[in-house]
């Protein structure tokens, strides 16, 4: 009788732990030995269980498969389960000038370049949801779409979940860091934290908080990640001198997983080109000078043309000349 009532008193902490989203002491709960005995006192002793929202059979699912039951779409996109590195890009506002279905196409030859992520301005989620949510269903299926600007307030979370965003930024040092996560928890979003020292970083990951982004100014705190974090590496799109190719690589060895070019799309003519050119440069372990060839369909209004070959040359960008 002992033992079951000790039983009962854990199986009460663990669905506190879930039911705050406190997933380190969940886990930690789930794979104490004491917690095996338990459970199956509980079992053999046939006597009613406390009453919850999550039933032990539900517990006995997330306790033999812990790592699908917990990771969000979201983290699974950015973090390969084979090591390798993705690439996301940031969208500007300016892309909302385009037209509706210049949009769509963006949308879908984004996705179809096997972009990771997209990190979308607020005013452009639901139409960039619309187009994402016709892929499911189909490889690759939809790019989870993170809001680009930190949130700051439940109003902005809202509208996100709204809109159709799968996760936030939530800067770590915010004074109510932990009340935004929480809403937007709950209105099933996943967090992404924005950390900038070592000591963030760390007070992440002791709360089971484990998406966090990491400027490029910021690297030198990669040293303390944990492995099983998804560390996402923020980089300049149009560096000079093809710079965000060796940050990127850098970023990797440190401990990324994940890379994010900020303000790759910006809706001009070379978004589509160099989206291209940034991934087989950043992913490719052969050279990373590139240059394009037959890239006249953008002039033209025709998306997704144009080859790369390999060139002793340097990259060079309009937009960064204007």
């Amino acid at each position: 009788a002992g033992q079951v009532m000790k039983a009962q008193q854990q199986l009460r902490a663990l669905v506190v732990a879930m039911t705050v989203l406190d997933v380190s002491a969940f886990m930690r709960g789930m794979l104490s030995p004491s917690w095996s005995t338990g459970r199956a006192a509980l079992i053999s002793s046939k006597q009613s269980l406390p009453s919850t929202p999550v039933s032990l059979l539900q517990l006995n699912m997330v306790a033999a498969s812990p790592k699908s039951s917990m990771q969000s779409s979201t983290a699974k996109a950015l973090k390969k389960a084979s090591g390798a590195l993705t690439v996301s890009v940031t969208l500007d506002e300016k892309v909302g000038g385009k037209k509706p279905t210049e949009v769509e196409i963006l949308s879908s030859i984004l996705r179809r370049s096997k972009i990771a992520s997209l990190f979308v301005p607020q005013e452009l989620v639901r139409m960039f949801a619309e187009e994402q949510k016709t892929a499911k269903g189909n490889f690759p299926g939809p790019c989870p779409l993170v809001l680009r600007e930190v949130v700051s307030d439940a109003e902005h979370i809202e509208l996100a979940a709204s809109n159709g965003a799968s996760a936030v930024i939530v800067r770590a040092g915010h004074a109510d860091a932990s009340s935004l996560c929480e809403q937007a928890k709950k209105k099933g979003l996943s967090v992404i934290w924005e950390v900038e020292s070592a000591e963030e970083m760390k007070s992440c990951e002791e709360k089971g908080e484990n998406m966090l982004l990491v400027d490029e100014k910021n690297a030198d705190i990669l040293s303390g990640a944990s492995k099983t974090s998804v560390i996402i590496g923020r980089v300049s799109a149009m560096q000079a001198q093809n710079e965000e190719v060796k940050k990127s690589r850098d970023m990797q060895s440190k401990g990324c997983c994940a890379i994010v070019l900020e303000d790759a799309v910006v809706g001009d003519g070379e978004d589509l080109p160099y989206v291209r050119w940034a991934m087989e440069a950043i992913l490719s372990k052969a050279s990373t000078e590139f240059k394009i060839t037959g890239m006249t369909g953008h002039v033209n209004g025709h998306y997704g043309t144009g080859t790369f070959e390999r060139s002793d040359k340097q990259m060079e960008w309009k937009r960064k000349q204007a």
